[in-house]
């Protein structure tokens, strides 16, 4: 009887085994599966550019397929300092992408970055965040 009563157990234990060993594959894919939040829509992601000239400071272009993530795009120039770097001014490009910070002649080492932005009537089109490479002045 003893021995009967163990076999059914260690049965009855596989069984429980097998069936708790189900669950933890079933949540772990449903975690790993699904987003965390619920998010709407999916946003398209537009690829930007942006340029600092080197032969006149402070001026450039926003460049993109899409042409709305070109215009009216608010772009900054950091002077490159030890420490956070400065922000030296901000401007928006016009219609044809370009944009320009009036300055004298400047010392040091500059880049420009256009901010990303939601584009559209229903804001499900980000255009992304673009930085230019260095320039420096002396």
């Amino acid at each position: 009887m003893i021995h009967t009563k163990t076999t059914t157990t260690t049965t009855l234990g596989l069984k429980a085994l097998a069936f708790w060993s189900l669950v933890a594959v079933a949540l772990t894919t449903l975690v790993f599966a699904s987003p965390a939040w619920p998010s709407g829509p999916a946003k398209a992601r537009i690829v930007t550019h942006i340029t600092l000239a080197e032969s006149s400071p402070f001026h450039g272009k926003v460049l993109s397929k899409r042409v709305a993530c070109e215009r009216n795009r608010t772009v900054k120039v950091y002077r490159v300092d030890p420490g956070p770097d400065g922000l030296f001014g901000t401007t928006t490009s016009n219609a044809d992408g370009e944009w320009s910070i009036p300055a004298g002649i400047p010392h040091g080492t500059f880049y420009a970055v256009a901010k990303p932005r939601s584009i559209g009537t229903d804001s499900t089109t980000l255009c992304k965040r673009a930085v230019s490479r260095e320039v420096t002045w002396e």
